[in-house]
């Protein structure tokens, strides 16, 4: 077969026409007929062949375990004496004002603005701030952690016997803690409040519960419901005077 009998690529008759003016012409008849075509050899190599199956390749992929969530330092409450807990401060002519502090804080249970809103609170019921004592009650540490429920039972016949030493006129209770420290019911503050209006408290003297100034200076509509606690109150102790 002549090259001239055999459709030849581009690239076959470059190659084919530098054989020629080389002077090789008889190898041109002996060469493979798959060199001057496009048609692929009748038996393709092994590996060649085994290259050209489309496969897919699959990827194993390694899932990323999730890093363990580091568990925040327990923070320790070094709890004091029971009996250290106490403050008592002013003397209660009138009225004695129970209240929760931070340990560090007994002797300066409330802030500047906590200390104005009580002042105008008891002027409002025609008792001077002067005229009244407040016991501390220690029931958080100096980071405001509160203590634990055990610690505050340890605490709660403490608290009542200091009340009935001091013997005050009037009892004033601020704060939910406060409250269970002083009636050692454990309740919300709402069914202490009403049953402190009814006079279930007044044992040894008048008795309110009512919400702590900081409540009220993050929920001023709450001040209405401390108006009704202390009007009540205030009915109490007019009571007793003139009895």
């Amino acid at each position: 077969m002549r090259p001239t009998d055999i459709k030849l690529t581009e690239a076959h008759a470059i190659i084919l026409a530098d054989l020629q003016r080389a002077g090789v012409t008889d190898i041109v008849g002996e060469m493979p007929y798959e060199w001057f075509t496009e048609e692929p050899a009748a038996t393709p190599h092994p590996v060649a062949e085994k290259l050209q199956e489309k496969q897919p390749i699959q990827v194993k992929r390694q899932e990323a375990k999730p890093k363990p969530k580091a568990q925040p330092a327990a923070v320790e409450v070094k709890l004091p004496k029971a009996d250290t807990c106490l403050h008592l401060s002013g003397e209660p002519n009138q009225i004695l004002i129970v209240t929760g502090a931070f340990y560090n804080k007994l002797a300066q249970p409330f802030t500047a603005d906590e200390h104005t809103l009580l002042t105008n609170m008891l002027l409002a019921i025609d008792v001077d701030m002067k005229q009244t004592g407040i016991l501390s009650c220690g029931v958080a540490d100096e980071h405001g952690s509160p203590y634990p429920d055990d610690f505050k039972q340890k605490l709660q016949p403490l608290v009542q016997t200091k009340v009935q030493q001091i013997a005050p006129p009037a009892v004033l209770v601020l704060g939910q803690v406060t409250a269970f420290l002083m009636t050692g019911e454990t309740q919300p503050l709402s069914p202490a409040r009403e049953a402190a209006q009814t006079g279930k408290w007044d044992t040894h003297a008048p008795c309110a519960i009512t919400y702590h100034p900081r409540h009220l200076l993050k929920q001023p509509l709450l001040k209405r419901s401390a108006w009704q606690d202390l009007c009540a109150f205030q009915s109490r102790r007019l009571k007793k005077e003139a009895a």
